[in-house]
């Protein structure tokens, strides 16, 4: 009982003289009973991005018209149609059908020619993924992805989330 006393006021001794980090350790030659549990590390979100994310590239902008996008993967297909210019902010463009796909719509806010899409998002790893795009029933692209996904731990190893992403460019014209 009194080891834990003599270890308490040399603690307290430590703090008042604001030195807790620069005071020696005692040495004992047993563990101390009433010592605080590490806590563990803590794993979060950030940084995690699962899937795959397509950017697209216009040549020469996203001119005005009918625009429809055709998706094909193992999972199954997708189609959305919409036009340019976008309507108002806050109501989408694009109507789709199929397996879950995100095409970004960017410029609402700003004169028509700005307007345009952005990017496609897959929330699963798609290990190929065929995509045709075309405006007013002309084909501007079609191409077959291959995509090859990064393994990334963002808190460190062993420490969960596990994400698997890809990142692809597609130059549309």
């Amino acid at each position: 009982m009194s080891d834990l006393i003599e270890r308490g006021i040399l603690a307290a001794s430590c703090l008042l003289a604001g030195c807790l980090v620069a005071c020696p350790a005692r040495e004992t030659t047993a563990p101390a009973r009433d010592a605080p549990a590490v806590p563990a590390r803590a794993c979060t979100q950030i940084g995690c991005v699962e899937g795959l994310h397509v950017s697209l590239q216009p040549t020469e902008g996203w001119p005005a018209g009918a625009y429809r996008f055709e998706l094909e993967s193992e999972a199954g297909k997708a189609k959305c149609e919409g036009a340019l210019p976008l309507p108002a902010c806050g109501t989408p463009a694009l109507r789709c059908a199929g397996i879950p796909v995100q095409i970004g719509e960017s410029g609402c806010a700003l004169p028509a020619p700005a307007h345009g899409f952005a990017d496609l998002t897959f929330r699963s790893a798609p290990k190929q993924l065929r995509i045709r795009i075309s405006r007013d029933d002309q084909l501007l692209v079609a191409r077959e992805l291959r995509p090859q996904y990064r393994r990334a731990e963002p808190n460190g190893p062993g420490c969960s989330p596990v994400c698997n992403s890809a990142n692809e460019k597609l130059v549309v014209f």
